[in-house]
């Protein structure tokens, strides 16, 4: 991703990242370029579930409403499971990152398919650990791409972002 650049937000729940996204939306911002992340919601008592349903993605569990809103609104998706994160759910080209870095895991072995992908857009170890804590915690991360300057827009509608090290 030569020329490429990086915003992150992290937020605590659904209500936020839905926000954020219909920002993005008014300011005329690509929707291509914004990718979210969350570690998925495990139920003893309920059945989660993944499934294509009329050429779209549909999600059967405790943010079923979350995820079939946003896998409509952001080209491409993946679901995950993570050693050390569990299950991740993702929409946005971030999802195709995170799969390149299943098909290439022998160029960078010691990083997780996120880790690789965060690695990709020029992340440092340090932003890619704190995108990992996040993940961890329960956390949304929302990641916006694109040129300095459409990350500077993208900064200024995420609000709640991090400033992040590139290598």
């Amino acid at each position: 991703m030569s020329a490429q650049n990086a915003s992150i937000g992290i937020y605590g729940v659904m209500t936020e990242v839905e926000a954020v996204i219909r920002r993005f939306q008014k300011s005329g911002f690509d929707l291509s370029k914004v990718s979210i992340l969350a570690c998925d919601v495990r139920s003893e008592s309920r059945t989660v579930g993944y499934y294509l349903s009329n050429g779209h993605l549909n999600y059967w569990g405790t943010r079923c409403g979350f995820w079939d809103k946003i896998w409509s609104m952001l080209p491409e998706w993946a679901f995950l499971e993570v050693p050390d994160l569990g299950p991740v759910l993702m929409a946005g080209p971030l999802a195709s990152w995170a799969v390149a870095a299943l098909r290439n895991e022998n160029i960078f072995p010691q990083l997780n398919a996120i880790e690789a992908a965060l690695y990709s857009i020029g992340l440092s170890p340090g932003a890619r650990r704190q995108c990992e804590n996040a993940l961890k915690n329960g956390r949304f991360v929302v990641l916006a791409c694109g040129t300095a300057e459409e990350v500077a827009r993208a900064r200024n509608v995420l609000g709640n972002t991090l400033e992040f090290a590139l290598r």
